[in-house]
């Protein structure tokens, strides 16, 4: 029999895990409970849990249509409710009980008590604790003293002490999913290590329930009822604890955002649990312990927050939705003072030593048609205005091929087009967060052009009827945020009484967050909520801010607007790119993409006679050798070579620097930014930048084969770019350098 070592067990459960998604892998992990239920209960534990997944899905496709949302026949968030219910209760609960438990899970749980669109409290404890409340009037048939169906009951006294090796391999009686320690501890491995984020609130309450019990001394209630209980291991594996920790204190929607968050949380949970079944007889106490800790994840992500300490006299801390707008939504609160940042966000050494590479004050050595323009600014909208004809600005833009110039390149006609089919109110985020380290283009905009880039951005709230203009800028960014608040100030004296829209500007994470790169994940943020890329459909343009129709524009691209619109254009649309590195002339260089080579960009830097690559898109690039240097400068031939055009960042590496090194920062950066919200990306690049150290380093040429297997899962399974393109520059090294050499 072949027996595979454990890093390639270890590879394919990553492999099976990215396949499936979060959800269905948390499925997944809980049907062996329901077999062992099935298998210890007998036949009825499979329609209680059955019955409670459907009254849940059933449920969850009506309140959704009450609330006018879209919805799925097969919802794995209502199955993996229903799942968690029907686990937790006894195979003798009545039929009422349980579609009232699931009845009170997704109406109170998820319609009802939610706050900025989140859920407050785990929607599979509330139905629970409800059937809890159902039984206090209606007892179940069989009394237990060890599962969360009926914990210490007073009824329950000259129960015999259960065996350890019953309660260990569930021969005891209780809840369906609650009474196999053994099977609970596997699952819990499983999903603590590859499905879950958060994993620091389940093992902190575990910890914290062990040591609870050993500290506090005898009571009548344990004496009385279970003196049993006093053991530690009898306590963790024959109650509930085990189960409310694993599967509840480790729900992504419902604990805090940080690290200290969640180990509070689950110290919290873990010291009311066990005080409960120590002091009280309450029943499933550990389930009232995890929803008091709902309670203070507020409170605990307001402590352990990151909140930007501007100094600027711009109000651009807070965001809020105008007051022309609030009659279309039903939120009570829409934003804080403050964004809830990645949960594995952080200001690291490699972070922040690649983000001091980008200029703070970037020249504009080669740009004519902006400093050309400047003089001129808002001449164009307010021709726009005079006219009022929007046709022939959509006309002009398609006929000039105008596309995004944030990394997507996606034609702006488009975008405007499927946007203007939406419903009102709309809005435009104009994103000048710049999050990839090697490009300061829009920097240099938004200091040296912002009127250029406010008089875009009004000339597509024009032209696509837009009630409202968030302008997001880096933090970093202190000259711009002054430069635009003036430019604002000037559009509002010239134009405020000629447009029904407003602009504001809204400060971004700080500490930078690259994956805000990402539509979704930005808007994410601007929500007060964790910056992670969302799936798609709907897309923003559909439902965006606070679910209203949004526009996403890079500066760049809203930029060009004013200048391309002019009656004497006719040109395809130029591109800037922010080129820096081993040059002389480091700047914002404007080039015609396909007209220009990567030789003749480099000596529009002052050349470099030692040249040992060029770093083309940034940090989600690849590396090109010398040889490509008569390499055409677009998309598709950039894409033959292994490499994207990107944002246009281009970085210039000499002899004096290692490839092989500058692939491992590259990969080190990306590993600290990974969101962390899909298994693919969040250990993908944890195993690319472990695998590649092995390759370079420690000589280990066995984890070849392991990387490009990584990498691949990664390309195909990510949920966004950000993971697709994330192993771009080790394969880029491997494709034109030969592991082993110096350089």
């Amino acid at each position: 029999m072949q027996i595979y070592p454990i890093n390639t067990i270890d590879q394919k459960i990553i492999e099976i895990r990215a396949h499936l998604g979060a959800k269905w892998s948390v499925i997944l992990l809980l049907l062996p409970l329901v077999v062992f239920g099935t298998y210890h209960f007998g036949f009825r534990a499979l329609l209680v849990v059955s019955l409670s997944v459907l009254s849940c899905m059933v449920f969850g496709i009506i309140f959704r249509l009450l609330r006018n949302e879209s919805y799925q026949l097969i919802h794995p968030g209502s199955i993996i409710t229903g799942l968690l219910l029907g686990l937790t209760l006894q195979a003798t609960t009545p039929i009422y009980m349980i579609m009232t438990g699931a009845l009170f899970a997704e109406y109170i749980g998820k319609h009802l008590l939610i706050k900025k669109q989140q859920t407050l409290f785990n929607p599979a404890i509330l139905g629970r604790t409800f059937v809890g409340l159902l039984e206090l009037f209606d007892p179940p048939k069989t009394i237990d003293v060890v599962s969360s169906a009926s914990v210490l009951a007073k009824e329950a006294g000259g129960t015999p002490p259960p065996e350890f090796f019953d309660v260990f391999f569930g021969l005891t009686q209780g809840a369906i999913g609650e009474t196999s320690t053994f099977l609970l501890i596997l699952l819990g491995i499983l999903l603590l290590r590859y499905v879950v984020l958060k994993w620091e609130a389940a093992i902190s309450m575990i910890i914290t329930v062990l040591l609870m019990v050993v500290i506090l001394p005898p009571t009548a209630e344990i004496v009385g009822h279970a003196p049993w209980f006093q053991n530690p291991l009898i306590y963790l594996f024959g109650g509930s604890t085990l189960f409310c920790a694993i599967f509840f204190a480790s729900d992504p929607a419902t604990i805090p955002s940080t690290r200290w968050g969640c180990i509070l949380f689950g110290i919290g949970a873990g010291i009311l649990g066990v005080l409960g079944k120590f002091y009280t007889s309450i029943q499933g106490i550990e389930m009232y312990g995890i929803l008091i800790m709902n309670l203070t994840v507020p409170f605990l992500d307001n402590i352990f927050k990151r909140t930007d300490k501007s100094e600027s006299n711009v109000n651009s801390s807070i965001i809020s939705l105008p007051d022309s707008l609030t009659k279309h939504v039903t939120e009570k609160s829409l934003s804080e003072t403050y964004s809830t940042h990645s949960f594995y966000a952080a200001q690291t050494d490699v972070a922040t030593k690649i983000r001091l590479q980008k200029p703070a004050y970037p020249k504009g050595i080669h740009v004519p048609h902006f400093e050309n323009y400047q003089t001129k600014a808002f001449s164009i909208f307010r021709q726009i205005l005079e006219n009022g004809i929007k046709d022939d600005i959509f006309e002009k833009i398609k006929a000039v091929g105008l596309k995004g110039c944030g990394g997507a390149h996606f034609p702006v006609f488009s975008k405007w087009k499927a946007f203007c089919q939406s419903q009102h109110p709309r809005l435009l985020v104009v994103n000048g967060l710049e999050g990839e380290p090697q490009s300061f283009k829009d920097c240099y905009l938004l200091q040296n052009h912002a009127q250029i880039v406010v008089e875009g951005a009004a000339i597509a709230a024009y032209t696509t009827e837009i009630e409202h203009i968030y302008i997001v800028i880096n933090s970093r960014y202190r000259p711009a945020l002054d430069a635009i608040d003036k430019a604002i100030e000037k559009f509002t004296q010239d134009f405020g009484d000629k447009v029904s829209f407003k602009i504001e500007i809204v400060n971004g994470p700080k500490p930078d967050l690259y994956v805000c790169g990402e539509e979704t994940a930005l808007l994410q943020y601007l929500q007060s909520k964790r910056a992670e890329p969302q799936l798609r459909p709907p897309f923003p343009t559909e439902k965006g801010l606070w679910g209203h129709p949004t526009l996403i524009h890079n500066v760049e691209t809203l930029s060009w607007l004013p200048i391309i619109l002019t009656p004497e254009w006719s040109d395809p649309v130029p591109k800037l790119i922010s080129l820096s590195g081993a040059i002389k002339n480091v700047g914002v260089y404007e080039i015609s993409p396909g007209k220009i080579s990567l030789g003749e960009i480099l000596a529009l830097g002052g050349g470099n006679d030692d040249l040992l690559a060029f770093f083309i898109g940034g940090i989600s690039g690849g590396f090109l050798p010398p040889a490509c240097i008569d390499l055409s400068y677009n998309n598709d031939s950039l894409s033959k070579a292994g490499v994207m055009l990107g944002s246009g960042a281009i970085q210039i590496l000499s002899n004096s620097s290692n490839i092989f090194d500058e692939a491992l920062q590259i990969s080190q950066f990306l590993m600290e930014e990974s969101c962390g919200r899909c298994t693919p990306c969040r250990v993908g690049t944890r195993e690319m930048v472990r695998l590649w150290e092995n390759l370079i380093h420690n000589e280990k040429k066995n984890d070849l084969s392991l990387l490009l297997a990584v990498s691949d899962t990664m390309k195909i399974s990510s949920s966004c770019g950000f993971g697709m393109a994330a192993p771009r520059a080790i394969l880029s090294v491997l494709r034109y350098w030969s592991v082993g050499e110096e350089k």
